[in-house]
């Protein structure tokens, strides 16, 4: 039977070259390194290697045992940080959100529902999020696309829409201006709360003409939208303090992609209903 730490120093051995430099990787001894390569054509029970006097050298055979068992160690690798994962979610209520919004939202309710766990939180890209869902690494995620798989449940659980903040004296603001699209924001620098998240990287795709600027300190965006002649996004979901809206004008964003519906994903039902 194959023994994953042989397998190992089998795969070592393919990148150093030599039983010598092996062994000096590994700290081991170099007779220890033989023996292993030994017991690898002994476990596969064919010829791995082509062996000259002072030296051995993988053969086609060898190679490919190489491939296959560096697949092999990164499934057990795998297989350890699942079901590590999956266990620590029996424990700790786990959440994964696309959105700091929406986990801000949900949390409160979280807490109160299930006080007798610990709760942690973490924001990650879409794609992890549900990922972590399928697999049970977590408890609850939030996504902004319904998903109808077997095994999971999903709801829809909140709207976010954008809105911009512009100072009164603005160009972009004429009598008649209730709201601004995308199109007529573009080429216009704006400032923006963070480096990160699902707003930022929709600004990015539908803005290519503007520049986005961030906070120089983190948690510094309210004082510097404050004095900052920019103008900056929020949504309707905003928590930061009135003081910054002093002395602008707020207008909702038009256009594809200006609302977004977050759905809330579990592979446990009565988590999220």
């Amino acid at each position: 039977m194959l023994n994953l730490d042989e397998l190992k120093q089998f795969v070592t051995f393919a990148e150093m070259g030599t039983l010598s430099k092996t062994a000096d990787v590994l700290h081991v001894s170099q007779p220890t390194i033989t023996r292993t390569m030994q017991s690898m054509e002994e476990d596969f029970g064919v010829s791995l290697f082509t062996r000259s006097k002072n030296r051995i050298e993988f053969n086609d055979t060898g190679r490919l045992a190489v491939e296959y068992s560096r697949k092999i160690i990164a499934a057990a690798d795998d297989a350890l940080k699942m079901v590590r994962s999956y266990d620590s979610s029996l424990r700790i209520f786990k959440v994964k959100s696309c959105a700091a919004s929406a986990l801000s939202l949900l949390l409160p309710s979280l807490v109160q529902k299930f006080s007798d766990r610990p709760i942690s939180s973490e924001i990650s890209l879409e794609e992890l999020v549900a990922d972590s869902v399928r697999h049970n690494i977590c408890s609850v995620g939030i996504i902004t696309k319904s998903m109808d798989e077997d095994g999971v449940f999903c709801r829809e659980f909140m709207t976010e829409k954008l809105y911009i903040c512009l100072p009164k004296e603005h160009e972009l603001i004429k009598e008649t201006t209730q709201s601004l699209s995308f199109e007529e924001i573009n080429g216009t620098d704006v400032l923006m709360e963070s480096e990160r998240g699902i707003w930022t990287d929709l600004c990015y795709e539908r803005l290519p003409r503007t520049t986005l600027r961030f906070p120089k300190k983190t948690g510094s965006f309210e004082k510097e939208a404050k004095d900052s002649p920019l103008p900056f996004f929020v949504t309707d979901r905003n928590t930061n303090s009135d003081s910054i809206f002093k002395g602008r004008i707020t207008l909702p964003v038009t256009g594809e992609g200006s609302e977004i519906t977050y759905y809330l994903i579990s592979r446990d039902k009565d988590y999220i209903m």
